[in-house]
């Protein structure tokens, strides 16, 4: 088993046998931030050739962990795998990583994929289908962002117009997100559906609570807000 350390900033105590996937340097790439948001997905060779040197093959199991209920990294390191193949991955929270046993692993060749294998939403396609009824755009911000009274991150505050808050740190428990899932997505197919945050990160964590319930992966709009602001598009 290959543990991943995910965790953002400072961390508190090292995991034993955990190796770290740094959000800025192992599941980003720097980019055009106003193509692709502030967090880019880094090319698919340079992702599998990471998970390859993690000691990752298919046949490995992964647990992922950070310190928000997956929300900073865990999830997008989660997505990342899901996302080139990998089934044998699961997130839990640093306390439960802290009580499991990792190992160093020697490094493998890169994971074997040819293509992402999960949907990815671009800035146009969330342009065309924002307003149509048979379509949902997920926003996972606080809502206080969502709603445009403040905005620490990028350079515009508000929203996708037409989108719907769904906030994942409100929505860590999975009944609680159940619910509101079910309210927000009535009727909505899982391939008309596109989750997305401020840079598609936290919005892993809203794809993982759906898997978690058993449901089909919707888009993930990598660019998301960072990326929509900067693109000169109508704002809510």
């Amino acid at each position: 088993m290959v543990l991943v350390d995910a965790r953002v900033g400072p961390r508190e105590s090292v995991i034993e046998g955990s190796v770290v996937a740094d959000l800025e340097c192992d599941l980003s790439a720097p980019g055009d931030t106003a193509a692709y948001g502030r967090h880019p997905l880094p090319a698919l060779d340079e992702w599998c050739t990471t998970v390859g040197r993690w000691g990752i093959s298919p046949n490995t199991d992964v647990v992922v962990f950070d310190a928000q209920h997956g929300g900073l990294a865990a999830a997008r390191c989660w997505w990342m795998l899901r996302a080139i193949g990998h089934q044998r991955v699961t997130v839990v929270s640093v306390q439960d990583a802290a009580r499991l046993s990792g190992q160093a692993c020697a490094s493998e060749p890169p994971y074997p994929c040819a293509s992402w294998q999960l949907p990815i939403a671009t800035s146009d396609l969330v342009e065309r289908v924002r307003n149509d009824p048979m379509w949902r755009v997920v926003d996972a911000r606080a809502a206080e962002r969502f709603s445009g009274v403040v905005e620490p991150l990028d350079p515009v505050a508000g929203h996708i117009p037409g989108a719907v808050n769904l906030p994942w740190a409100a929505h860590t428990d999975l009944n609680t997100f159940r619910s509101r899932a079910d309210e927000l997505l009535a009727g909505v197919r899982p391939d008309h559906t596109i989750v997305s945050c401020g840079s598609g990160v936290t919005a892993c964590h809203t794809l993982l609570q759906l898997d978690r319930l058993g449901r089909e992966l919707p888009a993930l709009y990598v660019g998301s807000w960072s990326a929509w602001c900067r693109q000169d598009r109508p704002v809510g």
